[in-house]
């Protein structure tokens, strides 16, 4: 008769602990590569969120410039020195300054109030006359600063407005009755 023993022993596989500590460490290290990954992104995130928001503030900082200028009674006057440049537009009821200076850009309506900041974070602006042939043009040239020391893409502006004629009366005339538009004759079929 064959005596059996007390234990069995089988012959399923097991873990061993050194096992075990190469999973946790591989895990460790998918899990850092992954947080790395996920806080780089939110940090682009955030510059391009910032970025965006001023170009947005720039586009409608430009708009409103070319409103003011559209809406002048007479033409715009400039002064300029090495530290600020100031652009007065004369309006019907008060005029509206735009000044830069160091890095910000104000818009006053009054001499005696206290302006807004347009924009902050200006790196250059400058507006200039830009007379054509048959009209009085302005043109606004604005570079922001970049939010990267690296940056990839530089906001930079230009901005055109062309200054509709004024009458004698000091008002914008929108349109001009000396020349009438012409009319185009229609087309004829075949």
């Amino acid at each position: 008769m064959k005596l059996q023993p007390a234990i069995s022993v089988s012959k399923t596989s097991a873990f061993s602990l050194v096992e075990c500590l190469v999973y946790i460490a591989v895990l460790m290290i998918v899990t850092g590569i992954a947080f790395s990954v996920f806080f780089s992104l939110l940090t682009h995130h955030r510059n391009i969120t910032r970025c965006s928001e001023d170009i947005l503030r720039a586009l409608k900082a430009g708009e409103r410039w070319r409103a003011d200028v559209r809406a002048a009674t007479e033409p715009p006057t400039l002064e300029t020195s090495p530290t600020e440049q100031a652009l007065h537009i004369h309006q019907a009821r008060h005029t509206i300054t735009y000044l830069y200076s160091s890095g910000e850009l104000w818009r006053v309506e009054d001499e005696h109030a206290r302006g807004l900041p347009l924009l902050n974070n200006v790196k250059t602006s400058s507006m200039v006359a830009d007379s054509r042939t048959h009209v009085q043009a302005w043109r606004w040239d604005l570079r922001l600063v970049a939010t990267r020391k690296k940056a990839k893409f530089i906001p930079w502006f230009s901005f055109l407005v062309v200054q509709p004629p004024t009458r004698t009366n000091g008002t914008p005339a929108l349109a001009s009755l000396e020349n009438p538009p012409t009319q185009l004759a229609p087309a004829h079929s075949p």
